[in-house]
């Protein structure tokens, strides 16, 4: 009877654990397919400057450095979300492209603003902000 009685247990608490498991394993997989490279593709930029968050000072920055810059944003994993706009937390960029259109990219650890979209970055995807960091101490300091 006690036997009986235990594997029944044993069956429940194994079935408990497979739902969990398996409800952990497809929240990470929706989780992780809905963060997309921007794919951004830009024969030729022009005027490409780097703009303080904190004092508003413009800088030249050079087409090296906005390439990389491009290249980045594009290994950045984002998903499109809506974030209540926060001031003075970074610098941001803006470039004209071949087309003469003027984009504007704002970078934070956690989100960036591309075309005054707000985006998602995820987790362990901080190429780009590091790189930008970079840039700030460069010009700004």
């Amino acid at each position: 009877m006690k036997s009986k009685k235990i594997n029944k247990i044993i069956i429940t608490v194994s079935c408990v654990i497979g739902i969990v498991i398996i409800g952990i394993v497809l929240y990470m997989v929706i989780n992780n397919n809905s963060y997309k490279s921007l794919d951004l593709k830009y024969e030729s930029t022009s005027k490409y400057t780097i703009t303080s968050g904190s004092t508003g000072n413009v800088y030249d920055i050079s087409k090296e450095e906005c390439n990389n810059i491009i290249e980045k944003l594009n290994d950045t994993k984002v998903k499109q979300k809506n974030f209540e706009p926060t001031q003075g937390w970074s610098s941001y960029i803006t470039f004209s492209d071949e087309n003469g259109v003027s984009h504007k990219l704002e970078v934070c650890k956690d989100r960036i603003q591309y075309d005054y979209v707000w985006y998602a970055v995820k987790k362990h995807n901080s190429a780009l902000y590091n790189y930008v960091k970079t840039l700030e101490n460069k010009y700004f300091h």
